[in-house]
């Protein structure tokens, strides 16, 4: 089992666990195999990412482990981006999804 994001998604892939949305409501049982509709679905619905049959993670998935980053730098480079997020719900998955991609952009910027 895979959880993978919805970009990444591979027409064909079986999902290995139910796909719900925000609220918990199910979009598509496991076990059913994902064509281009239910990646629209799933978008329309704030899913972003969902767990697929195999152990394969594909190279795109592959990014820096914030884990590996300096703490001070991973705490200055998230306090930046929050910035951004202020007036919004982080725990709206769109959001969430914006606000990682943000942070891993920027610790690449800084690195490089």
């Amino acid at each position: 089992m895979t959880t993978i994001k919805l970009k990444h998604i591979e027409l064909g892939a079986i999902l290995s666990d139910d796909a719900k949305d925000v609220n918990g409501r199910m979009l598509l049982s496991a076990g059913s195999e994902i064509q281009e509709k239910h990646l629209k679905i799933f978008k329309t619905w704030g899913v972003t990412e969902v767990s697929v049959v195999g152990d394969d993670c594909p190279e795109e998935d592959i990014e820096i482990e914030l884990s590996d980053v300096d703490p001070e730098l991973l705490n200055q480079v998230e306090q930046d981006i929050d910035q951004f997020f202020i007036l919004s719900n982080i725990e709206h998955p769109a959001n969430r999804e914006l606000r990682d991609y943000m942070i891993i952009k920027k610790v690449k910027e800084q690195l490089s």
